[in-house]
């Protein structure tokens, strides 16, 4: 069974960490068998506003956009990404960022053909995100965010990544822990923390 650390703490008062529960409740003989980080070491990846998109002067497939990132002033910010658009909100990478996606290292400050791009706009599966799950207009290109969101936040929170899940391994003789309520029950009971 999968526990998200946020729900179990809305339930039960626990003034201890993920890492001290999981190990409380292994000891009462709900084996975590994992814990799960959703960020996934995100770093620096805010939500941010396109606020304007121009066709990339030496390349067709790349155009050249102004992202309000919630600084002082827009970054220019160079993309290939097929749905970009003007008005659009997206998670924007800022320079010093770190991705769970191997395939983009630490974020630089990188010219594209001749252009300055101060960061890289997301798409879902550079955010780390089960793609399997996402409808076919958010696993191509960047990942939409409601066109309302305020730059520059924290796309952790944002997303809801901010969460650890401990992976319980159920056995046959606790069947009663089968449900968040009881997970909470047990919590509190082993750490003396109000349900």
């Amino acid at each position: 069974m999968r526990v998200s650390w946020n729900w179990l703490k809305q339930l039960v008062d626990l003034k201890i960490t993920a890492v001290e529960t999981a190990a409380c409740l292994t000891k009462a003989g709900l084996e975590v068998e994992g814990l799960d980080r959703l960020d996934k070491g995100i770093h620096k990846v805010v939500t941010g506003k396109i606020l304007e998109v121009q066709p990339h002067p030496e390349a067709k497939k790349l155009v050249i956009t102004k992202v309000d990132a919630g600084g002082e002033k827009p970054l220019t910010i160079v993309t290939g990404a097929p749905n970009v658009m003007a008005g659009q909100s997206v998670a924007v990478a800022l320079v010093g960022a770190k991705l769970p996606n191997e395939t983009h290292p630490d974020i630089q400050l990188t010219t594209l053909r001749g252009v300055l791009s101060e960061g890289m706009m997301c798409g879902a599966d550079e955010l780390g995100m089960d793609v399997s799950k996402l409808t076919p207009e958010e696993k191509e290109g960047l990942y939409p965010l409601p066109e309302d969101t305020k730059p520059g936040l924290d796309i952790v929170p944002f997303l809801g990544l901010d969460d650890v899940v401990l992976d319980i391994g159920l056995t046959p003789n606790r069947s009663d822990c089968m449900g968040m309520i009881n997970i909470a029950r047990e919590a509190s009971a082993l750490t003396g923390a109000p349900l």
